[in-house]
């Protein structure tokens, strides 16, 4: 896994467990929040997807 692989992991982490968005806008850091929303929200939508 490379460096950028685990910043992208550590940064999804973060926006899918208790932090807030401008914690994790401020960890990363990104210069806004819409930045953060699109890159590490992502898996949000994915693994709540009802299967079938």
């Amino acid at each position: 896994m490379g460096l950028h692989s685990l910043r992208h992991l550590y940064g999804s982490l973060l926006a899918d467990g208790a932090y807030s968005l401008a914690d994790v806008t401020r960890r990363m850091p990104h210069k806004n929040n819409t930045t953060t929303l699109d890159i590490y929200t992502h898996l949000d939508s994915v693994t709540r997807r009802k299967p079938g």
